[in-house]
């Protein structure tokens, strides 16, 4: 120690600094793939300490992929049971993304209780914001112009299909179809995943409970009797107590 100061907290204040560099570079390249982070030690330490760059990397596709390592069963290639790949795909991507749930962000968690109608509206509104940073407003109105004719334009023939899918809150839809509707023996859930699945179960209604009760209620009046009929799971049973 010197003056006072601990080495060890500075090296390891070093170290984080360095992982969070490393993350932060890898967001800024637009191409970035969601497995890139995924292989980051320091990922869920850097969501927990809400580092906003990453945070907001986390669109609703994103959190699409991340719903897949948790509720769907990973294509290994079964000629290379033992390369790093397929232990990436069939343990440690599906158990990361399942952490990174647990951490139960707002700013990720509120898409799971939002309607297409209310996320393109996010999404129109955060385009908006980053075109008038780039000061493009003259090229910006004639595509705005463009936009709103082609709009009107084909408004009365996509009326009835955007009423009947802008209300749909598309990420719950996307989480329980994990559950097949019907039980076969020779196809019975994977229980690892139902893991996954039941503790998402459990964060999303600890986090906001009536929207997962308006959920089922207005949309899915059949998801409890499908929990049923999948409980041979525990942990499936246990989301349900």
């Amino acid at each position: 120690m010197i003056d006072g100061i601990d080495e060890n907290n500075e090296i390891n204040v070093e170290n984080m600094n360095q992982h969070t560099g490393t993350i932060n570079k890898l967001l800024s390249d637009t191409n970035t793939k969601l497995e890139s982070l995924l292989r980051e030690e320091d990922i869920l330490y850097e969501i927990e300490c809400h580092n906003e760059k990453l945070i907001k990397y986390f669109d609703i596709d994103k959190i699409k992929q991340l719903l897949d390592y948790i509720i769907k069963e990973p294509e290994i290639d079964e000629k290379n049971l033992d390369s790093n790949e397929n232990k990436e795909k069939g343990y440690k991507f599906p158990f990361i993304s399942s952490q990174i749930f647990e951490i139960k962000t707002q700013e990720i968690f509120k898409y799971f209780f939002m309607t297409n109608k209310e996320i393109k509206e996010e999404e129109n509104k955060e385009k908006t914001n980053e075109t008038n940073k780039d000061n493009n407003k003259a090229e910006n109105n004639k595509n705005m112009d463009k936009e709103s004719q082609n709009m009107n334009e084909n408004k009365e023939g996509e009326k009835a299909e955007a009423d009947s899918s802008d209300n749909r809150i598309e990420l719950l839809d996307y989480l329980f179809a994990f559950l097949p509707k019907e039980y076969k023996e020779e196809k019975k859930l994977n229980y690892v995943l139902c893991g996954y699945f039941s503790s998402l179960i459990r964060n999303l209604l600890e986090v906001n409970p009536m929207g997962i009760i308006n959920y089922v209620y207005n949309t899915r009046k059949d998801l409890f009797n499908l929990m049923i009929t999948h409980s041979y799971r525990k942990s499936i049973l246990d989301a349900l107590s």
